[in-house]
């Protein structure tokens, strides 16, 4: 929209109210103190990376990739995600790029591309840990 005259303050400044300086200031202070981040629960953290990358993860970074047999060493990729209740029992070796090419397309997609079960390949990896 086009204006056809100069910008009209509504209401002017006045010259009697000074600026509150200090109160934004006080104001941020407070909200920090009251938003601190709660300490890590060490222990608690190191059990759930155990579980989640234990013997089997170290196995995977020592073999090969199961999707195109490059040689190791390979990341310890989740078959059923982390977040979903994945364990360690779910992890397959997967070189760099086939585990990227994982996450970008999808486990389905990635599977059927490849002509693989993951989750097969998962329960070999696990039975071979539990023989050694």
């Amino acid at each position: 929209m086009k204006r056809g005259g100069p910008l009209k303050r509504g209401k002017g400044l006045h010259a009697r109210a000074p600026l509150a300086r200090g109160s934004g200031l006080a104001r941020t202070s407070k909200l920090e103190q009251r938003a601190r981040v709660a300490p890590v629960n060490k222990a608690r953290l190191a059990k759930r990376r155990a579980q989640q990358f234990g013997d089997q993860a170290q196995l995977c970074r020592e073999s090969s990739c199961c999707a195109c047999g490059a040689p190791p060493p390979s990341d310890p990729a989740h078959v059923v995600s982390r977040g979903a209740g994945g364990k360690d029992s779910d992890t397959v070796p997967l070189c760099r790029s086939c585990h990227d090419l994982q996450h970008s397309a999808g486990i389905k997609s990635f599977q059927a591309e490849r002509g693989l079960d993951l989750k097969a390949e998962a329960a070999k990896l696990a039975v071979r840990v539990s023989s050694q």
